[in-house]
């Protein structure tokens, strides 16, 4: 589905790590820094629960979600968001 932004806010680009930018994967680092914002959450990454934080941050956070899903990949984080998203 998509919804016209209609008058709203601009638009803009936020990248959220679970830790921090310097240990993500150096080419995600590039692209990153692209981002209007990047929000840095500083959890650590050994712990399963950064990643759900993550993504629980980003749904609570953001007006408008988009997620690229590999379909069958129902372990994905981004699989997991978009279920978080579809339910609230």
């Amino acid at each position: 589905e998509i919804r016209a932004l209609s008058g709203k806010a601009t638009p803009s680009l936020v990248v959220v790590v679970p830790d921090v930018l310097e240990n993500q994967p150096r080419a995600t680092q590039e692209w990153s820094r692209k981002a209007d914002r990047i929000v840095e959450l500083q959890n650590p990454l050994h712990l399963k629960s950064s990643y759900r934080t993550r993504n629980q941050y980003l749904v609570d956070n953001c007006a408008f979600l988009v997620g690229f899903w590999r379909a069958e990949d129902y372990k994905s984080g981004t699989y997991q968001t978009l279920q978080m998203a579809s339910k609230s």
